[in-house]
């Protein structure tokens, strides 16, 4: 009495109590335990509970979805579940905070639901060899180009801002480039040559130099 009880499969143990639990034991590379159920769209599951006494919110479960064909690891928060991490037959895997997905792989790639946040001097890497590099310092941020060939801004519009969102260039495509003092137009290239504005709002040509078949002028 007060030992051990087990279960025998052809003469080998193959569930046996213990003082802190239980034990599952296979000779063989695989031990398996089959929670089955007979529904197709069933959703059979293990619950760990891990109980203080105050509540459920320790409690947690991994869920097989037979109908939603995904397996889950949840906990019991705020009188329900939520998911933790959800992974789809032949589909994404899904990581959650607070019940709100916010990674998610994808057949091209992964999607980020939410901000990528990382620390100072932390490096964004991308190309083969870190090529590009994203990255703050604490004192300033970067964008570098250390790989083969340019770096290239495109758009059919460009527009560089400072930090009070007020424009410091603005280009467009097949047209002018423009540059900006405290948001207003001071230089422009136009089909012909520049302008230098003044400071009116009408944006009053201060000079204006051209190119025609017989030479330039202003």
């Amino acid at each position: 009495g007060g030992g051990k009880v087990e279960l025998m499969h052809n003469g080998s143990s193959k569930f046996e109590t213990k003082s802190n639990g239980a034990k599952i034991s296979s000779a063989t590379n695989e031990c398996e335990l089959e929670i089955k159920s007979t529904n197709q769209d069933g959703a059979p599951s293990i619950l760990f509970v891990s109980d203080n006494g105050d509540n459920n919110d320790d409690n947690w479960r991994l869920r097989a979805d037979g109908g939603g064909t995904a397996f889950s690891i949840q906990n019991y928060a705020g009188g329900s579940w939520e998911s933790n991490i959800v992974s789809k037959e032949n589909a994404q895997v899904e990581l959650y905070y607070d019940n709100s997905k916010k990674f998610e792989t994808k057949s091209t790639g992964v999607e980020i639901h939410g901000h990528l946040i990382t620390g100072d001097s932390n490096e964004i890497q991308i190309g083969n060899q870190g090529d590009l590099k994203l990255y703050h310092t604490g004192s300033h941020s970067y964008i570098e180009d250390s790989g083969q060939g340019d770096l290239i801004i495109k758009g059919s519009a460009v527009n560089i801002y400072d930090g009070n969102n007020k424009s410091l260039f603005y280009g467009v495509t097949d047209g002018s480039a423009s540059l900006y003092h405290n948001n207003t137009k001071k230089f422009e290239t136009t089909s012909t040559g520049i302008k230098l504005e003044s400071s009116g709002s009408s944006y009053t040509p201060l000079i204006e130099i051209n190119n025609t078949s017989s030479g330039a002028y202003a």
